[in-house]
């Protein structure tokens, strides 16, 4: 067994690595895509995405909890993310989990996650859907 103080430092080393992890959710979009253009002229769209989880309660009862996720697209996703998707559209989203640590104004620090996305598909009526590929 390895000492705490090596466990410790195991885990510090581990915390500050950026973590990517696969991903691929379908969920309703909580807002329009929000569009920004650098000076440089990169396009980057934030998307608000929710989803549904359904799980049991300890009494036996069905619950559902809705989570709010951020992704961002970039460059020509971001352009096709802003024009095709709005407020309340179904949509499949493939991209990569990325965590990291934003500094608040009183000090503290807070762990955020967002889906950088590699593609996504608006699921239409019935069996139709439409798929795009960064």
């Amino acid at each position: 067994m390895m000492p705490t103080n090596q466990i410790k430092i195991l885990q510090a080393r581990f915390m500050n690595t950026p973590i990517n992890t696969q991903v691929e959710l379908s969920g309703y979009m909580g807002k329009a895509p929000l569009l920004k253009i650098y000076d440089s002229g990169v396009k980057r769209a934030t998307l608000i995405l929710y989803t549904y989880f359904y799980h049991t309660d300890p009494a036996g009862k069905q619950k559902s909890t809705i989570k709010w996720q951020r992704i961002i697209a970039w460059g020509r996703t971001a352009d096709q993310v802003s024009r095709m998707l709005h407020k309340g559209d179904k949509v499949r989203i493939q991209g990569k989990l990325q965590f990291y640590t934003v500094n608040l104004k009183n000090g503290k620090t807070r762990e955020q996650e967002e889906i950088i996305l590699d593609q996504f598909s608006i699921e239409l009526k019935s069996s139709e859907t439409t798929s795009l590929r960064a």
